[in-house]
């Protein structure tokens, strides 16, 4: 009994010396923060204004996807992997963000010339989304900082960016959508961004690696393996969006209603509030992954202790949601709403092998640079879920679009959990044999 306590003692310290509990507690406070405003924003907004709004932000987030070229996750994981060659993490940390910096112009450009291509189906939407054309600058060089304090592991200037960032976004957008509705709502978009980018820029004090001498270090190889896995990262992110940004695209395609609209959208809040738990647990742990790149034994250790949580927690929150779905809907977003609850529920359990088994594994996944599997699993996925949206809208409406989601998400959960144990097994194999070979 002492050896158990003992153990859960040093457990308890090594991931608070490690940061865990900051990440953690800041994620799960930003997601109650994000969970209240919004249920705020319902309500002061009506249906059809939340519709728009919903609609809006849906297109931008669809322009926007490609982002800045994955060069972001791309420079987490170089970093990483030569966490004990200073000067080639420096190398990659410095490469990272000029990429970072250069590929910024994507996004803006695809909003300007968005007229020219994207299926506008609500009135006025074209303009409101063309004001936003400045906010990717902002959030992809945001994005870069925290996660530069993230592979220096300064989890607790991390999580205190997270915090101010949440916070400084409803504090502002709340009375601006309550004094201007939806125009303004979007507007305030420039005004917590910037907020949060100068927090940021202050808590990166002496970790930026701005000058062109640091990548001298790197090859002309090592920076095509960069370009590499950044463009099939970013490609492979889109899968954690696609689903739901699709199904909006496909239901407003359709049915062109912002009621129906504003009901899914609601019907996805929660299942999309409550992904922060395995996020925020992957967020902490993929340092650890990442540095036993090809140490599949250490990674795959590391990943079971991983899936083993995230299932049970996964599993908790589905149950609970499920069963108080029939009241919990209509008391936070009001009686309005109650059509959304068989969509919610069904999301749920998508939520279940989404957080429970995608999220984690396809995060191990990556540590050991196999992009290219996830980069086939997240277009097998887009793939289906077209496929199914298509028919299923059509014939079911919003439900429709639930059950294709639910049913990608547990498709590809347990494809990417497959495939890493496949993977494990098959280089200890290997291992095994080579280790005898050596003995003969």
């Amino acid at each position: 009994m002492c050896k158990i306590v003992e153990k859960i003692k040093f457990n308890i310290t090594k991931l608070m010396s490690t940061g865990f509990f900051f990440i953690v507690i800041s994620d799960s406070f930003a997601k109650i923060v994000a969970f209240c405003g919004g249920t705020i924003l319902v309500g002061i907004l009506s249906k059809s204004d939340y519709g728009m709004y919903s609609y809006i932000n849906n297109a931008y987030s669809i322009l926007v996807a490609m982002g800045d070229m994955g060069s972001v996750t791309a420079m987490f994981e170089f970093t990483q992997g030569n966490y004990n060659d200073e000067a080639r993490f420096r190398g990659f940390s410095s490469y990272g963000l000029r990429r970072c910096l250069l590929f910024n112009c994507i996004p803006v450009i695809s909003i300007l010339l968005s007229p020219y291509f994207y299926p506008y189906v609500v009135d006025g939407a074209e303009k409101m989304v063309l004001y936003l054309c400045g906010l990717p600058l902002i959030k992809n060089l945001t994005f870069f900082l925290q996660v530069n304090l993230r592979a220096n592991l300064k989890n607790n200037k991390y999580s205190a960016v997270n915090v101010f960032s949440i916070l400084v976004h409803y504090i502002i957008l709340i009375p601006f959508a309550y004094k201007g509705g939806v125009f303004a709502a979007l507007c305030a978009g420039y005004v917590y961004e910037l907020a949060t980018l100068a927090l940021a820029l202050f808590m990166n004090r002496g970790l930026l690696h701005i000058s062109k001498k640091h990548t001298v270090c790197l090859s002309v190889s090592d920076k095509r393996k960069f370009g590499k896995f950044a463009v099939l990262s970013q490609i492979n992110a889109l899968g954690a969006t696609f689903l739901t940004l699709l199904d909006v695209f496909m239901i407003g395609l359709i049915y062109s209603n912002e009621e129906i609209i504003a009901s899914y959208k609601v019907a996805t809040v929660i299942p999309s509030a409550v992904a922060f738990i395995p996020t925020s647990i992957m967020v902490y742990a993929s340092p650890f992954l990442s540095r036993n790149y090809q140490k599949y034994a250490e990674a795959s250790k590391i990943y079971r202790k991983i899936i083993l949580c995230t299932v049970c927690v996964c599993t908790f929150i589905a149950i609970v949601g499920i069963t108080t779905a029939s009241w919990l809907l209509p008391l936070i977003f009001g009686k309005q709403y109650s059509d959304a609850i068989t969509c919610y529920i069904i999301l749920l359990i998508g939520f279940l092998f989404n957080g429970g088994l995608y999220i984690p594994s396809v995060v191990a996944i990556n540590s050991q640079r196999k992009v290219g599997v996830t980069f086939c699993i997240t277009v097998c996925s887009g793939a289906a879920n077209i496929f199914l949206d298509t028919i299923l809208i059509y014939r079911y409406g919003s439900i429709g679009a639930a059950v294709a989601t639910a049913g990608v998400s547990i498709i590809s959960g347990l494809a990417a959990f497959g495939y890493f144990e496949l993977l494990v097994r098959k280089n200890s194999y290997i291992t095994l044999r080579s280790i005898k070979g050596g003995q003969k």
